[in-house]
């Protein structure tokens, strides 16, 4: 199969369309072979910080298949039988005042000791340890979309993520849609240095977008002997998968053209003695790096994704669309439980419109979502202040990844480390299956009953 493909994209001689219509490709021949089996598996893992507090993930039940969902699950209702809320797991390092910093995903303490706060990661992460093992040969092994940068007036092209390679190595996440786009489905094809060309100007991805043309446009050559060559159930697939790319495209630059329209919009006061984070972000952004995950998953491209809001620790978030007039982190200190359940409600939100734009794209017997598996996690655990010891888990488990749906797992506190659950899950995407994640003298091996 694999030489087949080969030789078949050889034949084409694809130019500036060879990375994202060879990533299709890849998709649609074993299809066209009736090899239903070559629908891989895929992780979304989504990330929030703060806290996920108690009396939000303790749930009523009467068994485990038999409990309900308090209102902050609200919009997951339409999933409840695939959802599996699991809790309460222990992850001892890095415990910062805010939760386990990059220690969040990969259960290893930083190196810098001293200095936990954001320090660097002290081993690889859940997401890329999956990436790295199972889908290394994937175009983009793995994808991360963050929200809030490193600082005020900092580069917004980069974002605060908690996935991580190695010790010292971290994974950095994209903060700029615009630079997602050109960096998933631009393949060769580069952006001027700030990201942007005058209208009518420049080569390439920036001076197409700005002549209010197509990225499409760049790969139409391309695409069309791709269409020549392809029966017409896998040539409809092509089209389907390029109409989604082009409906986020145009998304992108929308948004765009609206920013550069507003240059006379004042900026928001901001109170001199904050510090050096830019904590505010913009939910349009959030919504563009969600039809990003996606895009990218369906073309191909990936298998493997993090989309995180406030990176890590706990940022000063102002979620001003849910009527918020103070910041995320002071309502926890303040015990403002009405809008801390809003933000809660609007995290598992995020989540279900995941499930939502999976569910719309067929693949195989069924739908994307049906092959994949979302993971909620957030960085602080069940407390907003050293909650490293209360840390749930949600799960919005596809029918064909391994894990069963609609039950509601509780562990005895203080039994068994994040790390446990960890390797669970990804066991459900390795071919040779792993004993332990993070410190082996701190995981106890596979999580009983979750998979």
């Amino acid at each position: 199969m694999h030489v087949l493909r080969r030789h078949f994209l050889a034949g084409l001689g694809l130019g500036a369309g060879s990375h994202l219509l060879g990533a299709i490709c890849n998709k649609l021949i074993p299809e066209a072979l009736g090899a239903e089996s070559a629908v891989r598996k895929r992780f979304i893992l989504f990330t929030s910080g703060n806290g996920f507090l108690e009396r939000y993930y303790t749930l009523t039940s009467r068994s485990e298949t038999d409990f309900d969902l308090p209102a902050v699950f609200a919009p997951l209702m339409p999933w409840k039988s695939q959802l599996v809320v699991a809790h309460k797991f222990f992850n001892p390092y890095s415990k910062a005042s805010h939760g386990n910093q990059m220690a969040t995903l990969t259960v290893m303490e930083s190196p810098v000791k001293e200095s936990q706060m954001r320090g660097p990661p002290g081993g690889i992460s859940l997401d890329r340890k999956i990436a790295r093992g199972a889908y290394a040969s994937d175009p983009i092994p793995s994808t991360a979309l963050g929200c809030v940068s490193y600082r005020k007036g900092g580069n917004p092209d980069v974002a605060l993520c908690m996935s991580a390679d190695d010790v010292r190595v971290p994974f950095p996440a994209i903060g700029r849609p615009a630079l997602a786009f050109e960096k998933f489905f631009g393949g060769g094809v580069k952006m001027p240095a700030g990201g942007g060309a005058p209208p009518g100007s420049g080569d390439g991805l920036a001076g197409t977008i700005a002549r209010n043309r197509s990225f499409l446009d760049l790969i139409a050559d391309d695409t069309r002997r791709l269409r020549g060559r392809l029966a017409g159930t896998e040539r409809a697939k092509l089209d389907q998968y390029l109409d989604s790319l082009q409906s986020v495209e145009r998304s992108i630059t929308e948004r765009a053209s609206a920013q550069v329209n507003c240059k006379s919009v004042s900026p928001p006061a901001i109170d001199a003695a904050k510090g050096a984070q830019d904590e505010t972000f913009d939910p349009a952004v959030l919504d563009a790096h969600l039809q990003l995950t996606v895009a990218a998953q369906q073309c191909g491209l990936t298998h493997v994704s993090h989309v995180t809001t406030e990176g890590m620790e706990a940022p000063h978030s102002k979620y001003t669309w849910l009527g918020q007039t103070r910041n995320h982190h002071d309502d926890h200190h303040a015990y403002n439980y009405a809008i801390l359940e809003k933000i809660t409600q609007w995290n598992l939100g995020n989540l279900a419109k995941l499930a939502e734009l999976l569910a719309k794209v067929p693949e195989g017997n069924g739908t994307m979502l049906d092959n994949t598996l979302l993971m909620y996690v957030n960085c602080c655990g069940g407390v907003h202040h050293r909650g490293h010891d209360k840390h749930p888990l949600v799960f919005l488990a596809g029918k064909n990844v391994g894990m069963k749906g609609g039950r509601y797992l509780t562990y005895p506190e203080g039994s068994h480390c994040v790390s446990d659950a960890y390797v669970s899950v990804i066991n459900l995407f390795l071919s040779s299956p792993i004993d332990k994640f993070g410190n082996p003298g701190t995981c106890k091996g596979p999580l009983p009953g979750l998979v």
